[in-house]
């Protein structure tokens, strides 16, 4: 459906989807869980369900929780594009401003989840009866520090709901948090460890792993029917542009492979004065990619360098004309990037989006778990270039769609990954695969049973 603007230049409600419509219908009617596909419109979707719940009466004031980048990059803009939407408070950034904005009379108050837990210890009573809370899959566990102030706060809220694109990402069990959040533990129950015993099972010997039991997928679906809202992704989907995956696989040297292998068989290197070690399994998968990447950190955090084919094929695609997004994961990479007259995301991210949305930058450099969630560069480009696979589905997915999404004008949009060959990377790319089929089944199975008589 094409997106008409009115005379003043914004979008009208005739542009609002018929998914969409049904999206802001379910968080009206509260207290529900949406899962809709990132670049579906989730801040307009909540903000329009906002204003309509305080315009009819049925709430007074809504706090709208969200991760800083979503509140500062997509909720204090995103009304701008939209003739009915209005000006929220955007609570983000010292202590006083927050409060002036949360003792204000804005009836939508947006604040940062880093601040949460401030707001729930500075005011033990306040005047909001509404909660969202957007990108609520940030929410992990109920032992999480924030996550125990907000449990016994939540009634504080008559109505509550919640906004994801990714409600699962290593393991279902992540979703308890999510649905606790917005029905305080009817439908699973207040014990996260009864839910996933009921569900899941436990994969290694400390309950860190776990995975669903046989069927335990399509039961949980069932259970949660009634709390969550899958919204129907396939027009929107169907109407992106085409993706090209481009996998590079990149040779070690002789050098860097019995580095590698040195540290694989030994979980320790010595390289001239420098030392690295792994203090366990984990420790070494990490420093294994580091070694595939063409540098390890020694034990004061230092780096050892070895050699790599990396660098040649990132200087070769920024030498291209088309712009470029580059994915690095650590401060190594990022230093080489910098030299390399890159501008890094993070050191001014809304300085940095006005000049890639406006083709004054020809690449800019993100890190994956500051720049994942709520942030739209599809104005600026269409390829992005991820320098090494990283384990998390959630922000795998999540990165490429700040290009992929509504309002990409190209028609592909180019992923290009590199690969060491031979190396840790490669079972990086494969794990990512399977997890992102076993998610896509299960919110299949919430879509199924939560949209049956909806």
């Amino acid at each position: 459906m094409l997106s008409t603007p009115t005379h003043s230049g914004l979008l009208s409600k005739a542009a609002i989807t018929p998914e969409q419509d049904k999206a802001i219908d379910a968080l009206y009617e509260g207290n529900i869980l949406l899962i809709a596909e990132a670049g579906f419109g989730k801040a307009m979707v909540g903000q329009t369900a906002c204003q309509e719940l305080l315009a009819d009466g049925h709430l007074k004031r809504i706090l709208v929780v969200a991760p800083l980048g979503v509140c500062d990059l997509t909720w204090a803009t995103e009304w701008q594009k939209w003739e009915h939407l209005r000006q929220p408070a955007i609570a983000t950034g010292s202590a006083f401003r927050r409060s002036a904005l949360i003792e204000s009379d804005a009836p939508i108050v947006v604040l940062n989840i880093e601040n949460l837990a401030w707001f729930l210890k500075t005011y033990p009573e306040h005047n909001f009866d509404g909660l969202l809370v957007d990108e609520v899959s940030k929410f992990k566990a109920v032992t999480g520090a924030t996550m125990k102030l907000l449990r016994w706060r939540l009634k504080e809220f008559n109505w509550r709901c919640a906004m994801t694109a990714t409600p699962v990402n290593e393991s279902g069990t992540d979703i308890y948090t999510q649905v606790m959040i917005v029905d305080g533990g009817e439908t699973l129950g207040r014990s996260q460890d009864r839910f996933r015993r009921n569900y899941f099972m436990q994969m290694d010997f400390k309950g860190y792993k776990w995975d669903f039991q046989h069927g335990g997928d399509v039961r949980l679906a069932e259970a949660l029917k009634d709390v969550i809202f899958v919204a129907d992704g396939q027009d929107y989907t169907a109407s992106l542009p085409k993706v090209k995956e481009v996998i590079i696989e990149v040779e070690m040297s002789e050098y860097t492979q019995a580095v590698y292998a040195e540290m694989a068989n030994e979980m320790y290197i010595e390289i001239d004065d420098q030392e690295s070690e792994a203090v366990n399994l984990a420790v070494m998968q990490g420093k294994l990619q580091q070694i595939s990447n063409g540098f390890v950190y020694d034990s004061a955090g230092n780096p050892i360098v070895v050699d790599t084919d990396k660098d040649y094929y990132v200087e070769q695609w920024l030498a291209k004309k088309e712009s470029l997004i580059i994915v690095y994961q650590w401060d190594f990479e990022k230093d080489y990037l910098r030299e390399l007259g890159v501008p890094i995301f993070a050191d001014d991210k809304a300085g940095i989006k006005a000049k890639w949305d406006t083709g004054k930058l020809h690449a800019i450099a993100l890190h994956p778990k500051s720049a994942s969630h709520g942030l739209n560069l599809q104005d600026g480009g269409h390829t992005m270039l991820i320098m090494s696979p990283f384990w998390s589905s959630d922000n795998w997915e999540q990165i490429f769609s700040r290009i992929w999404r509504r309002g990409q004008r190209a028609k592909v949009c180019t992923r290009v990954v590199l690969v060491t060959k031979n190396s840790v990377e490669q079972l990086a790319c494969n794990r990512l695969t399977g997890k992102k089929e076993k998610a896509g089944a299960f919110v299949k199975h919430l879509k199924h049973y939560s949209n049956l008589n909806k």
